[in-house]
């Protein structure tokens, strides 16, 4: 068991650094108000007292957009997802067809143990969204999180079928990483050589077969499907997304793991040829 949740973490990490887990996918208005980075160094009391300080601006008059958002912000970062979720209905009331706050309210009511009420939230942006990403992916995070592969692949696997070869790079990602997450890993390989084959010009389906083979011990492998995929990179995603480094340091750890097996031969070998001890005082 150890060594399967390593192998999650590594890839885990891998998948966020290439921008291909379902997670690095969903928008700043779940993530970076869920998990806000520029709460990271703020004390609680700090925390508290800003709260304080806007909830009594806010009680004499709206406040502008981004210091509506820095309150969410806050409550969120303390831990008060009742009176966040309050907030978030206000803008829902401004903002009715903006499915990004229906989605964070469904998120702020999973975390504040109202796990009914998020499905039935969710269940309905899926009625009325099916098509958005964003919905689906955190859709099938809810679902692999809660035991049910099958019902997010499917989930997903029927929309891939529908659209047409070019038009579904980003469900086929989804698709695949759950895939591999549901330990299915030779259907997860199958949907990354196809989508390496409809998007030509496009390195992520390549770089997650890399992955897999890195994973699986093909070094050599990964390192080819690598090399592919930096030949696919824009200047723009090289400088964004690098992949010189990752090459360097896979070739690192594949010849750390030569030099280890080496010496655990030579070890044997050694061994093997010494005369066995005497019983003989």
């Amino acid at each position: 068991m150890a060594g399967g949740s390593g192998r999650t973490r590594v890839w885990s990490r891998w998948m966020l650094v290439a921008g291909l887990a379902i997670t690095a996918g969903v928008g700043w208005l779940l993530l970076q108000m869920v998990q806000p980075p520029s709460l990271q160094s703020a004390t609680r009391a700090q925390l508290d007292q800003q709260v304080q300080d806007l909830l009594r601006r806010r009680r004499r008059d709206a406040l502008p957009p981004d210091e509506e958002r820095r309150l969410l912000e806050r409550l969120i970062g303390l831990g008060r997802s009742r009176d966040a979720i309050a907030l978030v209905q206000d803008q829902l009331k401004q903002h009715p067809k903006d499915w990004r706050w229906r989605l964070l309210r469904s998120e702020l009511m999973r975390r504040s143990g109202q796990q009914n009420a998020a499905d039935r939230e969710l269940a309905l942006l899926l009625r009325l969204h099916p098509e958005q990403e964003e919905v689906l992916k955190v859709a099938s995070l809810n679902d692999l999180n809660r035991g049910r592969s099958k019902v997010a692949i499917e989930r997903v696997k029927s929309r891939f079928d529908a659209r047409p070869p070019g038009q579904r790079l980003k469900l086929g990602l989804l698709l695949a990483d759950l895939q591999r997450q549901s330990g299915q890993v030779k259907d997860a390989t199958t949907t990354y050589q196809q989508l390496a084959k409809e998007n030509g010009s496009d390195p992520q389906p390549l770089l997650a077969l890399a992955l897999i083979r890195q994973e699986q011990g093909q070094g050599a492998a990964a390192q080819e499907l690598l090399a592919q995929a930096q030949r696919r990179q824009s200047p723009e995603q090289a400088s964004e997304r690098p992949l010189a480094g990752l090459a360097a340091r896979w070739a690192l750890l594949s010849a750390r793991s030569t030099t280890n097996l080496k010496t655990l031969k030579a070890g044997a070998t050694g061994q093997a040829g010494q005369a066995p001890p005497s019983d003989t005082p």
